[in-house]
């Protein structure tokens, strides 16, 4: 196991420091497809907080990552 790593992210305009032992690039992709993501729902449907847009692309992740 690697050592733990604190990996800054900004999602939302708010910032994070992710703790993990994955690369500093695969964190950094992570955080811009959830951006991303949160986006196109929230841009979808404007009413949506960003807790229900985040389940939402957690249930979209969970789906993709299956059928791989």
């Amino acid at each position: 196991m690697g050592d733990i790593k604190k990996v800054p992210v900004k999602i939302r305009g708010r910032e994070y420091r992710v703790s993990c032992t994955e690369e500093e690039e695969y964190i950094e992709k992570l955080s811009y497809y959830l951006e991303k993501k949160l986006n196109q729902i929230t841009n979808s449907n404007g009413s949506l907080d960003t807790l229900d847009a985040m389940t939402l692309v957690a249930d979209a992740f969970s789906k993709d990552m299956e059928s791989k």
